[in-house]
């Protein structure tokens, strides 16, 4: 649970440093910015085209085509110290990529899972051995099944961070597409419930750019 936390947390502050990021570099060089806007737009879209949380070393090349973007802005004397702010904030978003990197592992083994679905083999037994055939004592071993089977459901979506790709997976970025004024990215695979438009009606699926009109598409 700690280690699932940990994971919304690093996710927020890593899409936070790249919108400091565009909002920073935009400042810096109002000529050449759209060079990094571009090189985040292609890192947020590799992220939501892979599918999951374990995106970080298929990524790798879009973050170092941030950092060489980047190091191509025209700095001027008053803007050493914004541009020290992005190297710190570069820096941030490397460590937040390590850390999410060892924290969407799973954590839970055969073992676990061995250990796990024999509690819940016992307990379901032992359920089904007090029933007495009256109406509530089987509604109440019924809601117990239930119970135990959505709960070791509910562990395997922890695990393997299925619950927080549904949470993070697409309102998330949307702050950063916003900050780079490009409209928000969702993948082909994506539910249709998620994808919501930017103010003018537009979203990227794949390829496409869908305008939305009187809440059709």
């Amino acid at each position: 649970m700690s280690n699932y936390l940990r994971l919304q947390t690093l996710i927020s502050e890593e899409n936070a440093a790249l919108i400091s990021l565009a909002n920073d570099t935009k400042k810096i060089d109002p000529k050449n910015y759209q060079v990094v806007h571009q090189m985040i737009d292609e890192y947020m879209v590799s992220q939501l085209n892979y599918g999951n949380l374990n995106h970080i070393l298929h990524t790798q090349g879009y973050i170092e085509n941030i950092t060489k973007s980047t190091e191509a802005l025209n700095i001027e004397p008053n803007d050493v110290t914004t541009y020290d702010h992005i190297l710190g904030i570069q820096e941030k978003i490397i460590t937040s990529r390590q850390e999410i990197l060892l924290a969407a592992k799973k954590n839970m083994m055969l073992g676990h899972w061995v250990t796990l679905v024999t509690l819940a083999i016992l307990v379901a037994v032992t359920v089904l051995a007090i029933r007495d055939g009256n109406f509530l004592m089987n509604s109440l071993s019924g809601i117990m099944m239930v119970g135990i089977w959505s709960i070791l459901v509910l562990l395997r979506d922890m695990d393997n961070n299925t619950l927080l790709e549904k949470k993070l997976g697409y309102e998330n970025p949307r702050e950063v597409f916003h900050a780079i004024s490009k409209p928000p990215y969702y993948p082909l695979f994506s539910n249709k419930n998620v994808r919501i438009p930017n103010e003018q009606g537009i979203y990227r699926l794949g390829k496409e750019t869908v305008t939305v009109k009187n809440n059709l598409v």
